[in-house]
């Protein structure tokens, strides 16, 4: 073939790519960059100094008023409050009498106990525990009320964070002089920020003492203290506990129940 063919079949081949719009890749040019790192940091600290106030525990997320200020407990893990039980002054009664506390009067709320757990790290859980120390007694020949009872019943739970219910665990307690019962617990995991435990509502309690034949009443008030301890470890909850069998840390709360009689006409 000669030279002038093969120009001729090269410039054909050429015009033909060109008619089908084909065209030859080129090479981009790497495009220019300039780089640099930065960092963001928070730091958090342990708020062990302010003491938190009672809330109403049938709309914990809603903060409390001020008005009642509570145990006044600071540190990352605080029994806040706990309502004092008055069942009232009755007329004295030969039968098995059951006797309902009034509402909260401090907070005007149902009877409550509160708990607040802002320690650092994930939620370790916690248990409210109460002790009845010893049996309801007059005030002037302090005669112990024999066989008098109080119970905590309709427990409900509730949360400051709208968490819910569920998180924590409630329990309903007849109470026995000297034991320790659990009222409200937590597991590893869960039981952060503010929780409520109310006993009942403010228009129906749900905090009761019986009082049975033969306790024999004298014409008096009688009083006894309950003792409130929040452990900073959980337990499975449950039914009453020996006191001196060995606790972790205790952070301690207080109340008093009373039930007053008197001798009708």
């Amino acid at each position: 073939m000669s030279l002038s063919t093969k120009i001729k079949l090269f410039s054909a081949l050429g015009l033909a790519v060109a008619g089908l719009g084909m065209s030859v890749p080129t090479v981009a040019m790497a495009a220019q960059t300039s780089t640099a790192t930065t960092h963001a940091t928070v730091a958090f600290t342990q708020d062990d100094q302010t003491p938190e106030t009672p809330v109403d525990p049938e709309n914990p997320s809603k903060p409390g008023d001020g008005n009642n200020p509570g145990t006044g407990n600071t540190g990352p893990l605080t029994l806040d409050y706990v309502s004092n039980f008055d069942f009232g002054a009755h007329k004295i009664s030969p039968s098995k009498q059951t006797y309902i506390a009034s509402m909260d009067n401090a907070n005007k709320t149902a009877n409550f106990a509160q708990v607040t757990d802002k320690r650092a790290g994930d939620p370790k859980g916690w248990t409210l525990k109460v002790t009845e120390k010893g049996q309801l007694q007059s005030a002037k020949a302090q005669k112990a009320l024999t066989g008098a009872q109080i119970s905590l019943t309709d427990s409900r739970a509730g949360s400051g964070l709208g968490l819910p219910a569920n998180q924590v665990n409630v329990t309903d307690q007849t109470l026995t002089p000297d034991n320790q019962a659990v009222v409200m617990n937590a597991l590893a995991g869960s039981g952060y920020g503010l929780w409520t435990d109310a006993w009942g509502s403010k228009t129906n309690p749900g905090v009761k003492l019986t009082v049975p034949t033969g306790a024999y009443p004298e014409e008096d008030t009688y009083t006894t203290s309950l003792n409130w301890s929040l452990e900073d470890i959980p337990t499975n909850g449950g039914g009453n506990q020996n006191p001196n069998s060995p606790t972790p840390t205790t952070v301690p709360g207080g109340a008093q129940g009373a039930v007053n009689a008197d001798q009708g006409d």
